[in-house]
């Protein structure tokens, strides 16, 4: 009987030290990762600027601006206050770019304030002078996204990435090494 308490609370000890053990090597190993996406991320800022501002800025207008013109275009219910906020969140977004990416940010600056029109407009009462004003900022912002990607493509020129215009005009690129 003594025999099978001693294995008893010697299992439990060993299953005590490897729980203890494996938490410990956890919180080290996620420790070391951090270190190490941390220092990426610092030489990605340091060698590609450029591709930090993609991240971000680029990253915001296909994600987020093209998707609220689309819900916009197609009349879906929208909280105007937040569509407003959001607007104001991409300008002061776009203000604190560096000038040198300016290819790139006027045109979104104009799909930014596009959209803004949009709003205004489709606030005010339907009447046939507002239809047109609406599908003549439809038409702007179609011909702004092609030059969004114009921008995009001489930002990736003007940095020496090498990159890829697909049938389905998503754009790959990669920075040089």
């Amino acid at each position: 009987m003594k025999n099978i308490v001693n294995k008893k609370l010697f299992l439990r000890s060993g299953l005590f030290i490897l729980i203890i053990s494996a938490i410990g090597g956890g919180a080290y190993l996620a420790d070391q990762t951090n270190d190490i996406q941390e220092k990426h991320e610092v030489k990605l800022i340091e060698e590609y600027p450029a591709e930090i501002y993609i991240q971000s800025v680029y990253a915001t207008y296909s994600n987020e601006i093209v998707a609220t013109w689309n819900d916009l275009a197609n009349e879906k219910e929208l909280d105007t206050n937040e569509v407003f906020n959001k607007v104001k969140e991409w300008k002061e977004l776009l203000a604190i770019q560096a000038a040198e990416y300016d290819s790139l940010n006027v045109p979104i600056k104009l799909q930014i304030n596009t959209i803004d029109k949009f709003l205004a407009a489709s606030q005010e009462e339907q009447t046939t002078e507002q239809r047109k004003v609406i599908r003549r900022l439809s038409f702007d912002f179609v011909e702004g996204h092609n030059s969004v990607k114009e921008g995009f493509i001489k930002l990736l020129e003007e940095n020496d990435a090498d990159f890829t215009v697909n049938d389905d005009d998503t754009i790959t690129y990669q920075f040089p090494k």
